[in-house]
């Protein structure tokens, strides 16, 4: 009879390590889906800003954007020709 019982409590606290286990496994697992999910959300943002970024930079380098943007500077014919003099002297 002894050995029945000691048997019985035996198995009962392998069972019962087996399901904590289970549990505290199950937690790690929702506690690593969390971050994830969390790390996501960030990846997503970061995704939606530098999408916006990229839209912003098309516009901007269109030809007329560039034209309108150089609007007010303006480069007089001889420094234009100097320039490229010395230009052609530096690469000579």
């Amino acid at each position: 009879m002894k050995l029945t019982q000691v048997l019985s409590l035996l198995t009962g606290f392998v069972l019962l390590v087996t399901v904590g286990a289970g549990a505290q496994e199950a937690n790690d697992a929702a506690k690593h889906a969390a971050d994830l999910r969390s790390q996501l959300l960030a990846v997503r943002s970061k995704e939606t800003d530098l999408q916006e970024r990229v839209r912003r930079l098309d516009e901007d380098l269109k030809p007329e954007n560039i034209e309108r943007a150089l609007a007010g500077i303006r480069i007089d014919p001889a420094r234009r020709v100097t320039r490229a003099e010395s230009a052609n002297r530096f690469y000579a």
